[in-house]
């Protein structure tokens, strides 16, 4: 045991530069150099337990991080030598020695393990057509690596190799040969093609997304040929490599975000009593609305902007306060002279995004008339030979996919 023990101290104490270095740099090295060194002297584990308990005391006086190393060149050395029983008993007793716990000693060797299998896979995304699989899998046996937090550590690796892809280039894309390094990645990190896209998605989403948002000013000032743009997003979706569903997704979650900015400045306006700005801001809303269903289905722009009040939990919107905005856009209408159902489009767009329903709009339709046109002239009011359609069948008719 004396040698052991003496071979172990020699290892691991730190009383000139050249053995700093070595034990910092390559402690997994040593964990295997020590349990070679067991081995070759035939030495029993409780003996060898024992020595790591005596060397303990020594290591102890060093820093936090001299400790951690010493507790992970120990545990991995162990992990080759000891039997389960050997294994949990020998660490239990080497963690009393730092008043540890077994947990302690497995949690602080793993973490202390977790930059030098970082730094292995920094060198595979470097060069990973000289790397492979199995490399990995023996580093990650040799350092303790969890499966779970391997996968993670994968899917970090391969996220910044894609974000390397994405931000060195003046107009951000990943080409094909870029496409093949991913291919080889994935096979060499074991992630899925399933994983891959997410990743990708996660980060080409944003830029595809202000790419959106660019088109819908363009649409709302009338600066842009439709088709034109339409083929420019199709072809900046192929740039970014994302699905056709997943580029679908991004537009609508884009005309979302956009539609919040107006949607809150008409509740905002009207709790300040300030109700002549509420027009423009629904003004804004119609021009955003007719926009967006020139990029997404009539379908779609329903659902979004149907959500519109469910993604604005915080502005607590009330019954009263929707029943008064709509009542407000109305009567505005009739104030204005213009014929209700020449006006379908922006009142059907308020109502959805109000969450009312047909028989409610038309309610509040119905008195917002009965208190507005006996003052106005008679063009204005509703035919008496017909029932009034409703606003919200009026705008699906109008509407096209």
């Amino acid at each position: 045991m004396e040698l052991y023990q003496l071979g172990l101290m020699e290892a691991v104490l730190i009383e000139d530069k050249n053995n700093r270095d070595i034990f910092r740099s390559d402690p997994l090295g040593l964990a295997d150099w020590v349990a070679k060194l067991k081995i070759a002297l035939m030495l029993p584990s409780s003996s060898a337990g024992r020595a790591h308990v005596n060397v303990a005391k020594e290591v102890a006086k060093s820093d936090e991080r001299h400790i951690h190393s010493y507790l992970f060149i120990s545990e991995r050395a162990f992990n080759q030598f000891a039997t389960e029983s050997e294994y949990e008993h020998e660490l239990s007793r080497l963690a009393k020695s730092f008043d540890l716990t077994f947990a302690d000693v497995l949690r602080l060797s793993k973490e202390f393990a977790l930059p030098y299998y970082r730094q292995i896979l920094k060198s595979t995304l470097r060069s990973p057509e000289s790397t492979n699989a199995m490399t990995l899998i023996k580093a990650r046996k040799s350092l303790g690596i969890d499966p779970l937090v391997q996968a993670n550590l994968h899917l970090e690796a391969y996220s910044t190799k894609l974000a390397e892809f994405l931000e060195n280039k003046a107009v951000p894309e990943i080409t094909s040969s870029e496409m093949v390094i991913l291919a080889r990645l994935r096979g060499i990190l074991g992630i899925t093609q399933f994983e891959g896209d997410r990743s990708l998605e996660a980060l080409a989403a944003p830029i595809y997304r202000e790419a959106v948002l660019n088109a819908l000013d363009k649409l709302v000032s009338n600066n842009t040929d439709i088709t034109s743009l339409k083929e420019f997003l199709e072809e900046r979706q192929s740039q970014l490599r994302i699905s056709v569903s997943a580029a679908n997704n991004i537009r609508k979650e884009a005309i979302r975000r956009a539609f919040i900015s107006p949607f809150n400045a008409v509740i905002e306006n009207l709790r300040n009593d300030d109700l002549s700005t509420i027009l423009s801001d629904v003004q804004s809303i119609n021009e955003l609305g007719l926009a967006a269903s020139k990029l997404i289905s009539r379908t779609e722009v329903e659902s979004v902007m149907s959500g519109i009040l469910s993604g604005s939990p915080k502005m607590q919107v009330t019954d009263a306060e929707r029943t008064k905005i709509f009542a407000i856009f109305v009567s505005s209408i009739i104030h204005e002279g213009v014929e209700l159902k020449d006006s379908t489009t922006s009142t059907a767009m308020l109502q959805l995004m109000l969450r009312l329903s047909p028989i409610e709009a038309e309610a509040i339709q119905q008195e917002v008339y009965a208190l507005e046109l006996p003052f106005q002239d008679n063009s204005v009011q509703p035919r008496q030979d017909q029932q009034e359609p409703s606003i919200f069948s009026l705008f699906l008719g109008n509407q096209k996919d």
